[in-house]
């Protein structure tokens, strides 16, 4: 997995405070498909106490991202952005991606870090 870029501002929702939009990019090398299960972000305080959570599901995932399947020797891209209410918040970021691949194995991928300032 990797991230093409990780943007921070505020939140275009009334009842938010904090967006965070993510590039996301998958790569199949194997050969082997696999379907987008679900896109999760979590926020974490200093001491991993879950503070916050959002999660694009299985069946919105077509619809954010065009479609949910990484057919096998391809790319996959998508962008997509979470709100939340936090404002001076210090902690990290924990983005999910689960696939299973085509013989319905699972594949989590994630990557964590501090919260970008």
């Amino acid at each position: 997995m990797t991230i093409e870029g990780l943007e921070a501002g505020r939140s275009p929702q009334r009842n938010k405070l904090l967006r965070f939009t993510w590039d996301i990019r998958l790569t199949e090398t194997a050969g082997v498909g696999a379907r987008v299960n679900f896109i999760r972000q979590e926020i974490w305080n200093r001491d991993f106490d879950q503070y916050e959570r959002s999660e694009i599901g299985y069946d919105q995932v077509p619809e954010v991202c065009g479609t949910n399947e990484l057919v096998g020797s391809s790319e996959w891209r998508c962008e997509v952005s979470f709100d939340f209410n936090l404002s001076n918040f210090e902690g990290y970021l924990r983005l999910s991606v689960s696939l299973f691949d085509d013989n319905s194995h699972p594949i989590p991928l994630v990557l964590e870090g501090p919260l970008p300032e």
